[in-house]
């Protein structure tokens, strides 16, 4: 914004993959950036008609819906392997992200298949606790937990040997998740995994469907 006032950038676009409703310092800077850019990209409609509701009554730039894109994996990778036998979960590790349940649920699931492994690409503030619960449970040598992993020809690795992605974000504390389009789900379906997630957002009843 700064550039473009001393004449350096001619045109400004806000990207908002999130909008967090519930903090106050954020819709403040959201508020000054919407007013000083020359079209802002929401990632869903619910987050354009949110934002539209938090600026009402001041100028700001025209909104347009713009989705999260991502690259499409290779068919090699789409082709499961004939022992694929791993859950999948990809992302931050925290609360919001329905972690309790997914190793809840995990727990009860083993019971009727022993075979299956879950296998968690991601860290965040939550993980000791994660790891803990996991432990208690007696679950620590099916329970794999990679940390983050920038290597692609190893994600796809776990891609390959995957059943299904995992996205249990929890309705009463996903606040931004309800107006975002995420991009985790997209990238479980780009690999050819079906997915179990909550009906937290839109995009819940199109994969429903």
């Amino acid at each position: 914004v700064l550039m473009k006032k001393l004449g350096l950038v001619k045109r400004l676009a806000y990207s908002s993959g999130d909008y967090f409703t519930d903090v106050r310092s954020f819709r403040m800077i959201d508020k000054i950036v919407s007013k000083n850019v020359d079209v802002i990209w929401s990632a869903s409609a619910l987050m354009l008609k949110e934002r539209e509701k938090n600026l009402q009554g001041t100028r700001f730039a025209p909104q347009v819906v713009m989705p999260l894109g991502l690259v499409m994996r290779d068919e090699e990778v789409q082709k499961k392997a004939g022992d694929a036998r791993t859950v999948l979960f990809m992302g931050n590790i925290q609360p919001h992200q329905g972690i309790d349940l997914m190793i809840d649920s995990f727990i009860e699931v083993r019971k009727v298949y022993p075979n299956l492994t879950l296998e968690i690409v991601g860290r965040g503030p939550y993980t000791e606790s994660a790891q803990r619960k996991v432990a208690d449970a007696g679950l620590s040598l099916c329970v794999m937990f990679h940390g983050f992993v920038d290597d692609e020809k190893k994600v796809d690795e776990i891609y390959k040997r995957s059943l299904v992605g995992m996205a249990l974000y929890h309705p009463d504390l996903s606040s931004f998740t309800k107006l975002s389009d995420p991009g985790k789900i997209k990238d479980y379906l780009s690999a050819g995994l079906p997915v179990v997630t909550t009906a937290v957002f839109p995009f819940s009843r199109e994969i429903a469907e």
